[in-house]
């Protein structure tokens, strides 16, 4: 994780980069901003003109500030929209990716440290929510069989109890959670009560 999140900062910084940099300065920014205020206040003049002997100056004057405007050359462009769309674009691809990572390739690296027997504990773990919703959702069987073996295995044995005590509703001769249940039960595990601190019992041999 550590390492994804380093590749993550430093394609963001690569990528953030060219936000930093500034347009090109435009050399006739000067003349070019006079120019373009007085062909606004010419503009604003002619619509406003109440004194008609006025107004083929005033429209000669505004012909030669255009012209003097065209004459000039165009100023530089600047893509910083564009740079920072696609700036952002990357980094949120390298952010989607870092969480695809985190929970696909990541966790499979994480498991080759441990054990057999600990890697399927970790497993069964992070089953438990979609076997409970599946076995919820269906009401069958076989899924709440299936989130039975995973809690027994994990250790989560108030999960264990509800999943085969369903199951055994469902099938009443059901013999591994008929095993289960009864070796639950006689070593004392229950459903901790809402209140209390739960604690985890030895886990019993099945």
């Amino acid at each position: 994780m550590i390492l994804l999140f380093l590749i993550v900062v430093a394609a963001g910084v690569l990528m953030l980069s060219p936000l930093r940099g500034s347009t090109a300065p435009d050399p006739d920014a000067v003349p070019r901003a006079a120019l373009e205020a007085e062909r606004d206040r010419l503009y604003s003049e002619l619509g406003n003109l109440t004194d008609e002997a006025r107004r083929p100056d005033l429209e000669r004057r505004a012909a030669l500030t255009l012209r003097e405007l065209d004459n000039l050359p165009p100023a530089p462009r600047s893509h910083a929209g564009r740079t920072r769309r696609m700036a952002l674009t990357g980094v949120a691809l390298a952010a989607l990716l870092t969480v695809a990572g985190a929970v696909t390739f990541v966790p499979r690296w994480q498991l080759k440290s441990l054990d057999a027997g600990e890697a399927q504990d970790v497993l069964a773990v992070l089953n438990l929510p979609r076997l409970k919703a599946e076995a919820e959702r269906t009401q069958d069987a076989s899924a709440y069989m299936a989130w039975g073996k995973a809690a027994f295995d994990s250790g989560t044995y108030d999960q264990a109890l509800a999943a085969y005590g369903n199951a055994l509703k469902l099938n009443p001769r059901q013999p591994e959670a008929l095993r289960r249940l009864g070796i639950l039960l006689l070593t004392g595990v229950s459903v901790p009560d809402a209140n209390s601190v739960p604690t985890k019992p030895i886990k019993p041999r099945c």
